[in-house]
């Protein structure tokens, strides 16, 4: 427990700092690295590591997030430190154009026997779940009161996995899905979502967020549940990989991806929202 709370104020303070008072300009190889990490992790979870197949995966990873990449598809304004996302191609036209490469590499690889099919779906949907939810977080990130929109969005993780360590341990019995996650209960998943929720209310009120604190309380619950559906998700792929975690790059908490498991999942959700509330800008 002392190795698992050092590492995470570790980790934890600068990223909070580059998140929401960091200069613009350190987040896209900030974000490209995760995803390098997470597609790394991913790739292992799938089967026996293949230099070659992870290859591929990281092409796929980087060509979707090349839209973020300087000179390509931002405009860096290095005096304010500030950027400005200007897609050189769509977003859903990139994630289009992975599938017909991973599916036209199948196919010249193609032999008799060979479950080359099966690889690119698990390839493609890597690719889709390691840097979408990043790619959307960014754009989280460079609306007005992004900072702050990036901060509820943490916050309502963090006190999901609070609120149901605390209440699981406490009063959890009964089991929430035991054949994927031996350590989930209802009570603890409750106990998630109403502290999430109360967080939720608190934190829209306290930085005066641009949704009112009904709003923020019943998304802090939705949230909450989203994320824990994540959690569930990354316990099925270790589960079926038959390892305790992704990765041993964090001491006392794993890989990156058994720390960002809740994140992958809300992120789109949240987006979906701030877009439906017109709060994220529409790229030129």
């Amino acid at each position: 427990m002392i190795i698992r709370s050092v590492s995470a104020l570790v980790l934890a303070s600068p990223l909070l700092w580059l998140l929401l008072a960091g200069p613009s300009l350190y987040l896209v190889p900030l974000v490209v690295l995760v995803a390098m990490l997470l597609a790394y992790e991913w790739h292992k979870l799938c089967g026996p590591f293949s230099l070659y197949h992870f290859l591929w995966l990281l092409f796929g990873v980087l060509l979707i997030l090349s839209s973020w990449i300087p000179g390509l598809g931002v405009t860096i304004q290095a005096e304010t430190h500030t950027l400005t996302r200007v897609a050189w191609l769509p977003l859903s036209g990139l994630c289009s154009l992975v599938l017909l490469i991973f599916f036209a590499e199948g196919v010249l690889r193609y032999r008799a026997g060979q479950w080359v099919l099966e690889e690119v779906g698990r390839r493609f949907f890597g690719v889709l779940y390691c840097t979408l939810p990043l790619a959307l977080l960014l754009e989280i990130r460079h609306a007005e009161q992004g900072e702050w929109l990036v901060f509820f969005l943490l916050l309502t993780i963090w006190a999901t996995d609070i609120g149901a360590l605390f209440a699981g341990r406490r009063w959890g019995k009964r089991k929430l899905a035991p054949h994927v996650s031996a350590g989930k209960t209802w009570v603890g998943s409750l106990g998630g979502v109403v502290l999430a929720s109360a967080t939720g209310g608190t934190v829209a009120c306290l930085c005066s967020l641009p949704y009112d604190w009904l709003d923020a309380t019943l998304l802090g619950a939705v949230l909450s549940v989203v994320g824990q559906m994540g959690d569930l998700a990354e316990s099925l792929a270790k589960r079926e990989a038959n390892v305790k975690d992704s990765g041993q790059l964090i001491p006392g908490h794993g890989g990156v991806l058994d720390r960002l498991d809740s994140l992958l999942f809300a992120a789109p959700v949240y987006y979906l929202f701030l877009w439906m509330h017109a709060l994220i800008p529409t790229s030129p």
